[in-house]
């Protein structure tokens, strides 16, 4: 009879103690998912900003290239052979800090004929070390002519990755066949991208979780696709915390329920023999 009635005792003491604290775990659980969804906004939401900001850039060379095209067009009209012109447009290069160089070559690449008259193509050749990202502006009077640019990739997009490293979230650039424009490599040493490319998600790379967010550039630019990749740990740190504050503090809870449901029992069992006592002899 003891031993049910210290049972008891306890019991009563321990759902008084965890009904508020299974209230406050739920409250503190929707916080942590409402401020899981918030930081998933403002991923979606920068990864968009980036991706405006990288178009403008972008735009910014075409538009360079397009005065590039402008006076060549002036001096193969004047007679100058595209030869003669390698002076002139490497001055032309250096006078641009996202440009490495410029030529002006014949129309008759692959890469060449996709450039089209008054735009800009770009276009990431392959290479030993990740290739070179070229660019081709066809001379809008000459068909046989194009002007070749290499693009610095770290004047283009250094700033930016450093940008999004300040946030602790990954910046990544692929072209339209899904190979990487920025950075170099992807973190399993790949030059192509393998994950699918929804709008978000959650993938693995190099033996790591990260969830993904990803904006296609608008149109009018190149067809690119930039991605922000922030570690799965770090976005779900807040939650992993709270359930191990909140496990400590059951733990907790019921360990003192315990030992003042012990405390308790001799002075409520002594009241409880005095009560039947009185009871008795009446």
């Amino acid at each position: 009879m003891k031993m049910k009635f210290r049972t008891y005792v306890i019991a009563a003491l321990a759902t008084t103690a965890l009904v508020p604290l299974i209230a406050w775990s739920l409250l503190q659980w929707s916080d942590i998912r409402s401020s899981l969804a918030k930081d998933d906004w403002e991923q979606r939401f920068f990864t968009g900003i980036g991706s405006a900001f990288l178009v403008e850039r972008m735009k910014s060379v075409d538009v360079f290239a397009a005065h590039v095209e402008s006076e060549t067009a002036k001096r193969l009209r004047a007679g100058v052979t595209c030869a003669s012109l390698e002076g002139f447009l490497a001055e032309l290069a250096a006078a641009n800090p996202y440009i490495r160089s410029l030529k002006c070559t014949g129309a008759d690449t692959p890469a060449a004929r996709a450039a089209r008259s008054g735009g800009t193509a770009w276009r990431l050749e392959p290479g030993d070390d990740g290739g070179s990202l070229r660019f081709y502006r066809r001379i809008a009077d000459r068909a046989d002519v194009v002007i070749e640019g290499t693009a610095e990739r770290g004047e283009l997009f250094r700033d930016i990755a450093a940008m999004y490293n300040m946030r602790g979230v990954r910046f990544v650039l692929l072209d339209e066949e899904r190979r990487y424009v920025w950075p170099v490599l992807g973190l399993s040493g790949r030059a192509v991208w393998d994950h699918a490319l929804g709008r978000e998600g959650l993938i693995e790379e190099a033996g790591e979780r990260f969830w993904m967010s990803a904006n296609h550039f608008a149109h009018g630019a190149p067809q690119w696709t930039m991605i922000a990749l922030k570690p799965q740990e770090e976005r779900i740190a807040d939650r992993r915390e709270m359930i191990g504050r909140t496990l400590l503090l059951a733990v907790l809870v019921l360990s003192l329920t315990a030992a003042a449901g012990f405390a308790a029992i001799r002075p409520l069992s002594r009241s409880m023999r005095r009560l039947r006592g009185d009871l008795d002899e009446a």
